[in-house]
């Protein structure tokens, strides 16, 4: 009899780790097909909401077509442009449009004209092309790639290297203009020699594609999720937007790439570091934020006020106030009385015009970028208080991305409901059928093992029963 006890006992116990080898197995694989199911929910798009005007769904429409209207806009002019006749005297749209105007061959340099605007348009076309491209088959899938898990994340990780990206390039550019020309670490040849009416092909192109780019940002501010300093970052593009403008129009693109060149080069490192913390690199981070912080505070308030100082006291000292001709370089008059746009380009044919008033203009434009400065060194001074206390920087605009993610999430697992629910619901089935087909299975083993009570009775229990429910009790 005892043999037979033993015998019987052992057979259980073997059925019954069979049963649990089984068991494990099966809930090892609905867990890591329940994991995929849920990460493969979180990298989907969410669901838009619906346009309730005609105005918005015009807006939706041109949002999920960038790529294909950019193409065909871009794809019109260049055939276009092979059938068009066209000549210096005489240049087609496609022309202007593709090419830089006013060129004068006795100098071999380009002026400036109402003409340059046809090349801006053709540029921000450009720019929302390569920007969609780049997003949507370059910088989602490396981001996927590198381990973000969501689909706002992938967004933002997108729109972060195509900063890196447009910036590292066109502040080389700038440094290399600056480097080169006269005004390099001599603001007081920013004014010298007024007006320079002429400049080289790269560097107008390189002022006319910044122009391009900062009208399309407005547009990009205006389809991207807002953050906290929407309005801050809109008023920014605005004056930029007039900064530029008004410096090419009054020919004095030598100080606004002083300007640009200062300030684009923090928006390299910032959007570096937002891209180590998307894939996970939190000190290195903090190391890229810390050399963003100094370079902020070295370009944006120790460098950029020289040049506010400069507007505001080196002119005066080196060029005199009035309407020039433009053949001649003589003062025709003092500007004094005229209004303010008729000294910007295209308003007189034979006159520019630099008057106090426009300086003040000018200045004031200058003094609201830097109160624009302060507010955002307020917020990266919170950041910067967070990476001294170990918490880590992180970008203050963007504290409820994790709260948007998880409602996003909520909504798209709502959504998923018949695609993945019925698979999900089975899964769960299947693992109360294999709990119970274990427990009538094994009840005599495992009763027979706790009655013997071996001194492990106990440990053996809490193990399996962690094993049922996908943990680990110890």
């Amino acid at each position: 009899m005892g043999k037979k006890h033993e015998d019987a006992v052992a057979n259980a116990g073997t059925q019954g780790a069979s049963v649990r080898k089984q068991h494990t197995s099966e809930s090892t694989l609905r867990r890591r097909d329940s994991a995929a199911k849920r990460s493969a929910i979180k990298l989907q798009k969410p669901p838009a909401r619906k346009p309730t005007g005609p105005m918005e769904r015009l807006t939706s429409f041109f949002i999920e077509n960038q790529i294909k209207l950019s193409l065909l806009v871009l794809g019109t002019i260049h055939s276009a442009h092979l059938v068009l006749p066209s000549s210096e005297s005489f240049p087609s749209i496609t022309q202007k449009l593709i090419h830089l105007s006013n060129y004068n061959p006795e100098t071999g340099l380009y002026g400036k004209g109402s003409g340059d605007l046809y090349l801006v348009f053709y540029w921000i076309v450009v720019f929302t092309l390569l920007r969609d491209a780049a997003m949507q088959y370059v910088f989602m899938p490396y981001a996927q790639y590198g381990g973000v898990k969501t689909y706002k994340g992938l967004v933002r990780f997108a729109e972060q290297a195509w900063m890196v990206v447009y910036y590292s390039i066109f502040w080389g550019l700038g440094m290399y203009i600056t480097y080169n020309s006269p005004f390099w670490m001599n603001l007081n040849e920013m004014w010298t020699d007024w007006p320079v009416m002429e400049s080289s092909a790269l560097f107008k192109w390189y002022y006319l594609a910044q122009l391009a780019f900062w009208l399309q940002q407005v547009f990009v501010l205006h389809i991207e999720d807002r953050r906290k300093d929407h309005y801050q970052m809109f008023a920014h593009h605005i004056v930029t937007l007039l900064l530029i403008t008004v410096s090419y129009s009054v020919h004095m693109m030598r100080a606004g790439t002083t300007i640009l060149v200062i300030f684009d080069v923090v928006d390299i490192l910032l959007p570096a570091a937002k891209l180590l913390r998307y894939l996970g690199y939190q000190k290195l981070c903090d190391f890229a934020f810390g050399v963003f912080l100094v370079t902020w505070i070295v370009s944006r308030h120790m460098f950029y006020p020289f040049v506010i100082k400069s507007v505001y006291y080196d002119i005066e000292k080196n060029m005199e106030f009035g309407c020039y001709n433009i053949h001649t370089r003589q003062i025709v008059h003092d500007g004094d009385h005229s209004p303010l746009y008729s000294h910007f380009l295209g308003s007189d044919p034979d006159h520019v015009c630099f008057t106090r008033t426009l300086q003040r203009f000018f200045f004031g434009l200058l003094c609201m970028l830097q109160v624009l400065a302060l507010v955002w060194f307020y917020m990266i001074s919170k950041v910067a208080y967070k990476v001294i206390t170990g918490t880590g920087a992180e970008d203050t605009r963007s504290d409820d991305e994790d709260e948007e993610d998880a409602e996003d999430e909520e909504e798209l697992e709502k959504k998923n409901t018949d695609s993945i629910g019925v698979g999900v619901g089975t899964a769960v089935a299947d693992a109360k059928k294999a709990e119970s087909g274990f427990s009538s299975a094994g009840t005599s083993a495992l009763s027979t093992l706790m009655m013997n009570g071996n001194g492990h009775s106990g440990s053996t229990h809490r193990h399996i029963t962690s094993k049922l429910s996908g943990g680990d009790m110890h």
